[in-house]
């Protein structure tokens, strides 16, 4: 509940189909893999659209043992996989710089644009019009700071981008 994991994963059928479903997790890949990806998901795969959350590994081990747990219920082939929605293309050149951070840094995860999103996170939809630039920045780099209590991990990226990242927030209005 911590993490908030069924914001974006379901388990055993109870969640969001955002990413991938829990139950059988650790069927499908090795415990070390899958540790390493909890407390840092880049190190094992760059293109993750988990951000990384913090996860001590003491915290790591316990979701496994859960995990492992779920892995062992007879689930009687549910839940059945989820049909998903696909957006229209994009190529990379029509998107800003500040689009690009958002994109890597797996924003819509947790947040939405324009109903299009994740939920766990506030709708970014009309951001622009009610915080300023310094505010943005300044979130994006320790959100307890802003939020008491986020559940936001900080952006992991440069200075520059994540200025970008503003930048592009404050369009959004």
């Amino acid at each position: 509940h911590k993490y908030d994991c069924i914001g974006c994963h379901t388990i055993l059928g109870n969640g969001s189909y955002f990413a991938p479903e829990l139950a059988k997790i650790t069927e499908k890949k090795p415990k070390g893999y899958l540790k390493k990806f909890l407390m840092d998901p880049k190190s094992t795969n760059p293109g993750a659209s988990m951000p990384k959350l913090g996860i001590s590994s003491e915290e790591a081990d316990n979701l496994l043992i859960f995990l492992d747990w779920t892995a062992k219920v007879d689930t009687n082939g549910w839940p059945p996989k989820p049909i998903l929605a696909t957006a229209a293309g994009v190529s990379s050149q029509e998107l800003s710089a500040g689009q690009k951070v958002y994109q890597a840094q797996g924003c819509s995860g947790c947040h939405s644009l324009n109903g299009i999103g994740g939920a766990t996170g506030p709708d970014l939809t009309h951001v622009g019009s009610k915080r300023d630039r310094a505010w943005l920045i300044g979130h994006f780099k320790d959100p307890d700071a802003y939020v008491k209590n986020s559940a936001m991990p900080k952006v992991e990226a440069t200075d520059a981008e994540i200025g970008q990242l503003a930048d592009y927030m404050l369009t959004l209005k």
